[in-house]
């Protein structure tokens, strides 16, 4: 149809995508809570008796237990004026016998079995099977408790691979099992399978096959070493290199990937980065050159030129148009460019730029449904700019949220939680500040410097004029890395100055040296001086607060003039 007619709009709804060119996928959440699932109630319920009143405690319990599913509650409010709500609530223990009774002219909407019955169809039988053995789960589960019951094989993929026909088929599933792996768990996994389809490739004689796996193998493990319990050993991505090198192959897509995985191995190389780059240009593969780009932002971003890595990050964030969102390859370049380019913007104080990456990720109809991620990304530019409110609406449900997930070690999502300790303590909430400070440095390991709660801790302190613990945070900054040090740096050095500390003015100099690459902190360390040397200082301080749109600064400089 689409063919023919490609200006025709389709409107479909499905329980999962189409996978057709174009498609653009709107998730349809249940009614939220404490709002439009409790108007449905009353509406629906007034529908069959005007008179009907329900005390909102019980309207709201009644949602909550019918998981703000619209048919549930339609179907629930019609009981409603007969029952009374008290009764009903009681009676949703049985609740497939209770929801019956609409004459909706679609048979299978009359009645919540109806409804299950009719999406139980359409399963297949490994699925139908599937079913009984997850209903002993009350509520919700993990993957690996669905496993457990489920029987499942925890080498599902390499089960699958020698289901596959040929040896080339299996390693080609092998390899895309890999990519999808990858989009949604750690690294480690997708190394693993990259070596099993490498494996199957040779088998079946197919060297350009074979020398892909053990490239992207190499590549993700270069990258993405935090995906990983424990580094790959150099010697061991030479090796896996040198087998892929020893094929030959002079096809220039198998080429370039080649040309990456050198890159990256073991870490970045300048000069061959820019080989990478060149090579996955002429393939004109948007996925492999964002892959080659990486390697020119990461070894800027880890010689702490920041702004040039933010240059290579937007044109990685260019290449996200171009890719094509049906392959699974794609997922994981979409998610590492979006994040790398709202952290390079966050590193350089170009607080506009995260923000409008960050906003770009929540919209994003792969990356926004995560429920938790793209809270984490807004969190820290609007505290920054000083738009505190919307900051805080966001952390609440980012914080359950995570938790839901079973609370992994998720390091990216600490800088938020210190942002939100950040707000409130600007806003001189201590318990809550306290609070959110905690909770940050639950979300990171043990032996995680938490750079950037160390500006908190600074930033708050200068606010609040805490300077007794001064001393402790200007050492805990000047000895940190990374993309947050220069918050962390040029904080300390203006608290070191409220608080008078001997050696305030070396502070002061050394962190002029190495925040140069930050506005926001060129700003903060131009307050700093204008502390002592007066209104000159603090006119730059303005100027540069002006420039990042950072309202909540520049309003706390304006007092000191």
């Amino acid at each position: 149809m689409l063919s023919r007619c490609p200006e025709v709009t389709v409107l479909a709804t499905s329980r999962e995508r189409l996978g057709l060119p174009g498609e653009r996928v709107v998730p349809i959440a249940p009614l939220p809570l404490a709002s439009d699932a409790e108007a449905l109630f009353r509406a629906r319920a007034a529908a069959v008796d005007p008179a009907f009143t329900a005390e909102p405690a019980i309207v709201a319990e009644i949602c909550a237990r019918l998981d703000g599913m619209p048919l549930a509650i339609e179907l629930a409010a019609a009981r409603g004026p007969s029952l009374g709500a008290g009764g009903l609530l009681a009676a949703l223990d049985d609740m497939l016998r209770l929801l019956v009774g609409s004459r909706h002219p679609d048979e299978r909407h009359r009645s919540l079995r109806a409804v299950l019955g009719w999406s139980h169809d359409l399963l297949g039988d490994d699925e139908r099977a599937l079913f009984p053995r997850l209903a002993v789960f009350a509520g919700a589960f993990d993957l690996d408790a669905a496993r457990q019951v489920a029987a499942c094989s925890p080498d599902v993929f390499q089960e699958a691979a020698r289901r596959a026909p040929t040896a080339s088929a299996a390693a080609a599933d092998l390899r895309t099992a890999a990519q999808a792996v990858f989009a949604v768990g750690p690294a480690g996994g997708a190394f693993d399978l990259l070596l099993d389809s490498a494996t199957h490739a040779r088998a079946a004689g197919d060297p350009d096959a074979h020398t892909l796996a053990l490239a992207q193998a190499v590549l993700t493990a270069g990258r993405f070493t935090s995906g990983f319990p424990e580094p790959v050993p150099s010697a061991r991505l030479r090796e896996l290199l040198d087998q892929a090198a020893a094929n030959g192959s002079r096809d220039p897509v198998v080429a370039a990937h080649l040309a990456a995985a050198t890159a990256w191995c073991p870490t970045p190389d300048p000069a061959l980065a820019e080989t990478a780059v060149a090579a996955a240009r002429a393939t004109g593969d948007p996925v492999l050159l964002s892959a080659a780009l990486d390697a020119s932002g990461t070894l800027a971003m880890r010689a702490g030129r920041f702004r040039q890595a933010h240059l290579v990050a937007g044109e990685r964030l260019a290449q996200i148009d171009l890719m094509d969102r049906r392959h699974p390859a794609s997922a994981a370049e979409i998610l590492d460019s979006f994040h790398n380019a709202w952290l390079c913007a966050l590193a350089t104080g170009d607080l506009s730029a995260a923000l409008a990456t960050a906003e770009r990720i929540a919209r994003d109809d792969l990356l926004g449904a995560h429920p938790y991620r793209a809270a984490s990304k807004l969190i820290p530019p609007l505290v920054l700019v000083g738009r505190f409110e919307e900051a805080v609406e966001h952390a609440e449900p980012m914080w359950h949220a995570w938790q839901r997930s079973a609370a992994p070690i998720a390091a990216w999502l600490s800088p938020a939680a210190s942002a939100v300790a950040l707000a409130h303590g600007l806003r001189g909430d201590r318990s809550a500040y306290r609070l959110w400070r905690s909770r940050a440095g639950q979300t990171v390991g043990a032996l995680d410097p938490m750079v950037f709660a160390t500006f908190v801790d600074a930033r708050v302190a200068v606010h609040t004029g805490a300077v007794e613990n001064a001393p402790a945070l200007v050492s805990r900054a000047f000895t940190a890395t990374g993309w947050a040090a220069a918050y962390a740096r040029a904080a300390t050095a203006e608290l070191a100055v409220l608080a008078d500390l001997p050696d305030a003015g070396h502070w002061l100099a050394v962190a002029a040296e190495t925040t140069g690459e930050n506005d926001w902190a060129v700003a903060c360390l131009a307050r700093a001086h204008g502390r002592s040397t007066g209104t000159a200082a603090l006119r730059d301080s303005l100027l540069g607060w002006s420039r990042i749109h950072a309202r909540f600064e520049h309003e706390r400089t304006a007092l000191l003039m």
